[in-house]
């Protein structure tokens, strides 16, 4: 499968930018359990942080996906701010109708590509442990972990926290 990489449009930002708010709280939600609405309201919060200066943001490269002259997804990448030579995807996303047809493979490819266009040597990004498909494309792509974070709720069926015998 072949993508292109289109440099976002304002309005494909703007679109781009509710959208990511929406998803990724949804996602710190199924993660971590915290009330959705209040995960809505800090990721709005700190959203004008992560992109300061929108599309015109130093070392931040926002990408609409295509294939087939058809809009399939959206990237993020960004350079580390601590160590340039390290390219970070911060969001990919396949829309729904276009996943499992390796669209995520060529595009995670192609991000790759403009980063050693841009001098880095390495690669990073984080996934959310729910995320098996993702998890499964990064680690045919040659990913590797390099932190594991864990959790287990102490609370038994009913809702109560479990006591100790």
């Amino acid at each position: 499968m072949i993508v292109s990489l289109d440099p976002m449009t304002q309005d494909e930002y703007t679109a781009w930018a509710e959208h990511l708010v929406a998803v990724y709280a949804q996602d710190v939600h199924l993660a971590s359990g915290q009330n959705l609405d209040a995960v809505i309201a800090q990721t709005r919060e700190q959203f004008p942080t992560w992109l300061p200066e929108g599309l015109a943001t130093p070392d931040s490269w926002l990408f609409t996906v295509r294939s087939q002259d058809a809009r399939v997804g959206n990237l993020w990448l960004i350079r580390r701010p601590d160590r340039p030579e390290v390219g970070v995807v911060n969001d990919v996303e396949i829309f729904e109708p276009y996943r499992g047809q390796g669209l995520g493979r060529a595009t995670m490819l192609a991000a790759e590509q403009v980063f050693a266009g841009q001098g880095c040597i390495e690669v990073s990004l984080s996934v959310f442990g729910f995320n098996t498909a993702a998890r499964h494309l990064y680690d045919s792509l040659g990913y590797e972990p390099v932190r594991t974070l864990m959790r287990k709720p102490l609370r038994n069926d009913v809702g109560q926290q479990t006591q100790p015998q």
